[in-house]
């Protein structure tokens, strides 16, 4: 009874062994290629390898070219390593290695460039690379040049004028047509304007030294041949 008992479990185990292939042929058991193949597809490069190439490769650009324009010469081995930097980069330093690859086309983006520099100097912060990815010095805008504080002369009335003014610069004299006005440099220095009605109007002549709305004088005569004068001290 007990050898025909352990054959009928010897040929059920037998059933269930086909029918397990029957029912998925095409199972097989990974190969020593397969999983060869499979490790060779991971990164191989440590995280802190990986760094120190980027930070190679970022020093090698820098050199090439310290102040680049809107058509930097990056030269094409640079891009190319860029590319090739991005197929290798492990998943921490993919994206920042990306804008850095794409700083450099079409034209050299200075900005984005620094950005990428950036990422991948806090990405690879745990190394002691922090520091090592060099960035571009952006020129800053010239500043806005300050226009020198002036004085403005005016002299008022119709026809025309002898206008003299005196200045540490020395004097002028002129006949002009009136209204007119000149500006010349404001300072400490007294300055005078003078001005005779030349074409014997009878209306009011009047002078005036002034800087923006502040006035430093201003004075007003009538008559034919009329002078009038103002003074700054």
């Amino acid at each position: 009874m007990l050898k025909l008992t352990i054959a009928t479990a010897t040929a059920a185990l037998a059933v269930l062994a086909l029918a397990g292939c029957s029912a998925n042929p095409g199972a097989s058991t990974p190969t020593h290629s397969a999983t060869a193949k499979a490790a060779a597809a991971a990164p191989t490069e440590s995280h802190a390898m990986q760094c120190a190439r980027i930070a190679t490769w970022s020093n090698n650009v820098y050199d090439a070219d310290k102040t680049p324009s809107s058509t930097p010469s990056v030269s094409a081995d640079f891009r190319q390593q860029a590319s090739q930097l991005v197929d290798d980069a492990r998943p921490e330093l993919g994206q920042a290695m990306r804008s850095a690859d794409g700083a450099l086309h079409p034209s050299f983006d200075v900005t984005a460039y620094n950005t990428a520099m950036d990422g991948l100097s806090a990405a690879c912060s745990d190394t002691g690379l922090s520091g090592a990815f060099t960035k571009y010095q952006v020129p800053s805008a010239p500043a806005a040049s300050t226009p020198e504080p002036s004085l403005t002369l005016s002299v008022t009335g119709s026809g025309s004028a002898q206008v003299i003014w005196t200045t540490p610069a020395g004097s002028q004299q002129h006949t002009v047509d009136l209204p007119w006005s000149t500006t010349v440099p404001l300072d400490s220095s007294t300055i005078i304007l003078a001005a005779t009605n030349t074409s014997g109007a009878t209306t009011p002549i009047g002078c005036t030294i002034a800087q923006a709305d502040h006035v430093f004088s201003t004075n007003q005569s009538s008559g034919a041949y009329a002078t009038v004068t103002c003074t700054k001290s």
